[in-house]
């Protein structure tokens, strides 16, 4: 592989991880917001999940019912661990473009082979 060839690669590698990078300053700028905090991270996440919890456990319900309040529950914590993992591919992502870039800079101060 050329060195030409090296640091075209590099630089999409780049671009694909500027696209991750991208896709978690999304979500945070989706989390920041009043309305998102205060419907879903709040009302959803808190207190629909806490009513879903208490309903998963009603004896007064057939089995089927408890256990479709028991996966609503869990929902938001899927949300949550969604939201997480892409903080923590931006977060990788940011650190890799540090990384293809110093690589990019070094073999931009190679002598190049002719």
């Amino acid at each position: 592989m050329t060195q030409g060839d090296q640091i075209e690669l590099y630089e999409k590698k780049i671009q694909e991880f500027q696209k991750v990078v991208e896709h978690r300053d999304k979500m945070r700028k989706l989390t920041a917001n009043k309305l998102f905090k205060e419907l879903i991270l709040e009302e959803f996440c808190v207190n629909e999940c806490a009513r879903y919890v208490r309903t998963s456990v009603n004896p007064r319900l057939d089995a089927d019912s408890r256990a479709n309040a028991l996966h609503i529950a869990q929902s938001t914590g899927h949300l949550r661990m969604y939201l997480e993992a892409i903080e923590q591919m931006g977060n990788q992502a940011e650190q890799e473009i540090v990384k293809y870039t110093a690589a990019i800079d070094e073999l931009r101060s190679e002598p190049q082979e002719s």
